[in-house]
C-alpha cells in the first residue's frame, strides 16, 4: 500500500517542480523581417530584457553562414552596439566596414579577438548611422582584408532592415532594456 502512494505522490511532485523551473526560465521571442531577424530574451524577474538585430550571410555555394552582423539595443548613451562576425585568416589592422552600397562612406569596425573559427569586429555605433542603412534598397556589403591584404567582400541584404530596426527601436523603449553583447550576456543598462 505504501508503494502504491508513493508512486501517486510522486508523479505529482515531479510534475510540480517542472512547471515551477518552466515558469522560472526566461522567455525567448524572434520576429523576422525577411532577411533580419529581432531576438529578445524576458527574464522570469520581467528585469534587464535584451534584444538584437541578426543577420547570417551565405556566400553561393556555401551551407555554413560565412558572416555574422548583430545590432545591439542601445547603451545609456544611446549608442548602439554593431558586432560582425567574420572568418579567420583577416588583416586586422584594416577592420571591417558595413556599406549600404558602394558610394557609402559605411559603419566602421575594429577587430577585437579572434579564435580558430572565426573573429570579431564591433563598434558603438550612433543610430543617424544605422537610421541611413534603414533606407537601403540595394544589396549592401561586408568589406575586410584577408591576411593577404586582398579585399574580402560578402554581400548583405538589407531586406527587412528598416523594419527590424523601427522594433529595436521600440524594443529599447522600455526603462528595464540591457544591451546585449555578442556572446549573448548583458553589458549596460539603460
Amino acid at each position: 500500500m505504501r508503494i502504491s502512494y508513493l508512486m501517486t505522490i510522486l508523479p505529482l511532485g515531479v510534475s510540480l517542480s517542472f512547471s515551477q523551473a518552466t515558469a522560472q526560465s526566461p522567455q525567448r521571442t524572434t520576429v523576422t523581417f525577411n532577411d533580419w531577424t529581432v531576438a529578445c530574451e524576458y527574464p522570469a524577474d520581467n528585469k534587464d530584457k535584451t534584444c538584437e538585430l541578426v543577420q547570417m550571410q551565405l556566400l553561393p555555394g556555401q551551407v555554413s553562414p560565412t558572416s555574422q552582423v548583430t545590432v545591439g539595443l542601445p547603451n545609456k548613451e544611446r549608442l548602439f552596439k554593431v558586432s560582425i562576425q567574420v572568418p579567420p585568416n583577416v588583416w586586422l589592422a584594416e577592420g571591417v566596414k558595413l556599406l549600404k552600397d558602394e558610394k557609402d562612406s559605411g559603419v566602421s569596425l575594429t577587430f577585437r579577438w579572434c579564435v580558430a573559427a572565426r573573429c570579431l569586429a564591433d563598434s558603438d555605433v550612433k543610430e543617424d548611422a544605422l537610421k541611413r542603412l534603414r533606407d537601403a534598397s540595394e544589396i549592401g556589403q561586408l568589406v575586410f582584408k584577408d591576411a593577404k591584404q586582398e579585399n574580402f567582400v560578402v554581400p548583405v541584404s538589407f531586406r527587412g532592415f528598416g523594419s527590424a530596426f523601427d522594433l529595436l527601436l521600440k524594443e529599447s523603449a522600455g526603462n528595464d532594456v540591457v544591451a546585449s553583447s555578442p556572446a549573448g550576456k548583458s553589458s549596460a543598462k539603460k
